[in-house]
């Protein structure tokens, strides 16, 4: 891929500062679904997108090409996150008003009359599948949304047995926190919400019998992987999965995301968060990140708080859950990267675009 860089002197200046100019858009949605969508999953050959409807407590099944429901799926009580089995057959949902995980043949669309149970006062907010059938599973224990205690525990997503011994982390936050597993289902992260200084954020090989704690670093914010599972974010910081080393900050404002969503090919961050418009009033934002420079590129202005977002395998539709409702948005085409630069004599602005290859 090519890129063209094209430079003009627009002004003098004896100060170094550098920053970046990025397009402001207004969403158009060309889908709205009358409930709130908090967990997606998409089908392994893209086709059909899983979306968990907690105040329905069902999961939408989404025609990927057209954004129709094609059914409607009862899955338990307030299902908070999803999990697909490798294979695609089966679809795993954290059913936080119970204490059940909800099973549902992705085949026949129908709901299984055996949920997995969880111990008694256990409750479900995180699956992430992982190798051998099993399913890892974030727990909140008692009292339900008070100050909780939880731990990481893996069951056989056949049987709903125990398949080894659970994690307990000493950092579980006040708020919880969030668990993510690699596309491979051989390591696992884990962090916390609402303590402070911040919690470690962790990784974990679960490719054995036993977790195995890696490397920790400094988290506490909402977690995403990069789906090639080179990247793992947290709050506003960029880690490296490979060390946990930081590589970079999030530059933009606001900050304090809700949701990251990750394009197909890694390249592209986006971010849900709140801000103030011309007129002061908060509203909520996507913040759209290149992530190369990891510089903002586009700041999509929605409206309402968006809770959740998702991006689906075309890379050209994006989730965005309001609360009440969910929108998508067709993803806006990229936009040059403008680079505004001084150092000493003057400033330059610096045109990067990408080039179609020659055919």
């Amino acid at each position: 891929m090519n890129t063209k860089i094209c430079c003009c002197a627009i002004s003098v200046s004896s100060a170094c500062l550098a920053g970046t100019a990025f397009a402001q858009t207004t969403a158009v949605p060309i889908a709205t679904y009358t409930a709130g969508m908090s967990a997606f999953a998409e089908s392994p050959n893209g086709s059909v997108i899983y979306a968990a409807e907690p105040s329905e407590n069902s999961v939408a099944v989404i025609n990927a090409a057209t954004l129709q429901v094609v059914k409607t799926v009862p899955i338990g009580s307030d299902p908070v996150a999803l999990a697909l089995s490798p294979d695609g057959s089966t679809l795993y949902a954290a059913d936080f008003g119970s204490n059940f995980i909800g099973v549902m043949n992705t085949q026949t669309l129908t709901e299984s009359t055996s949920p997995i149970p969880l111990s008694s006062g256990a409750y479900a907010f995180g699956l992430a599948t992982g190798t051998d059938g099993r399913l890892w599973v974030l727990e909140q224990t008692e009292p339900k949304g008070i100050s909780p205690y939880g731990n990481i525990i893996q069951i056989n997503a056949a049987t709903g047995a125990s398949s080894g011994p659970a994690v307990y982390p000493s950092n579980y936050g006040v708020y919880s926190g969030a668990i993510v597993g690699s596309a491979d289902g051989d390591t696992l992260y884990y962090t916390a919400y609402g303590l402070s200084p911040p919690p470690p954020l962790t990784k974990y090989d679960i490719s054995g019998p036993s977790a195995v704690s890696g490397w920790s670093a400094n988290g506490g914010g909402i977690l995403a992987l990069s789906h090639d599972g080179n990247t793992v974010v947290s709050g506003d910081q960029v880690y490296s999965a490979a060390n946990g080393l930081v590589t970079g900050t999030l530059a933009a404002t606001p900050t304090g995301y809700g949701s990251f969503a990750f394009s197909p090919d890694n390249s592209v961050l986006y971010g849900a968060a709140n801000g103030y418009n011309s007129n002061f009033e908060m509203v909520g934002v996507v913040n759209v990140f290149n992530m190369q420079t990891m510089l903002e590129t586009n700041t999509i202005w929605i409206g309402p708080t968006p809770l959740n977002l998702f991006l689906d395998n075309s890379a050209n539709h994006l989730f965005v859950n309001l609360g009440s409702t969910t929108e998508v948005l067709a993803v806006p085409e990229p936009k040059p990267l403008l680079l505004l630069c001084a150092c000493g004599a003057g400033f330059l602005l610096v045109h990067r675009r990408r080039l179609r290859p020659r055919s």
